[in-house]
């Protein structure tokens, strides 16, 4: 069962809650109309490739309402629509609130029961190669999990 009801008002109450927008300046939220829906996007300041956000926005608000009909629910319109590579739908606020805290783009979007992650982490590890870093942190595991594991990853000398 889904936290996301087809109510986006309630959605947008519910993640603005748990992800305490009220409290954080680092938290961006990007409001535009899909047609003629309503979408909320939400992402930490710093965390996401600007370029990449702003060309997804321009083509997200060029899609009519026929094209919303034609994909359906949240996953028809991320197959569709969502071509980053690093996409998925999420049915879980907890889930939603950890991928966004970890640097993913969350998007709510008025009458579907699901939210969609978009992974756009923007941070170029290239830089570090062939020296050793040190890595700490004093954030919940939840946020730092993802991080750490693209650390990981990347075969860097951590």
């Amino acid at each position: 069962m889904s936290d996301f009801a087809k109510s986006y008002e309630e959605n947008l109450k519910m993640v603005n809650r748990a992800l305490r927008v009220k409290e954080s300046f680092d938290m961006l939220i990007k409001k535009i109309k899909i047609g003629s829906k309503e979408a909320t996007f939400y992402c930490i300041d710093g965390f996401v490739k600007d370029a990449m956000f702003e060309k997804m926005l321009e083509y997200l608000s060029n899609l009519t309402d026929k094209q919303l009909k034609e994909a359906g629910d949240a996953d028809g319109f991320l197959n569709s629509h969502i071509t980053y590579i690093e996409s998925s739908t999420e049915d879980s606020l907890e889930m939603f609130e950890t991928f966004v805290l970890s640097g993913a783009i969350g998007m709510i979007v008025d009458g579907f029961t699901k939210a969609i992650i978009i992974d756009s982490l923007d941070f170029d590890l290239s830089k570090y190669e062939n020296k050793h870093i040190r890595v700490c942190s004093n954030l919940p595991y939840y946020v730092t999990t993802p991080i750490l594991f693209k650390l990981f990853e990347s075969g860097l000398d951590i």
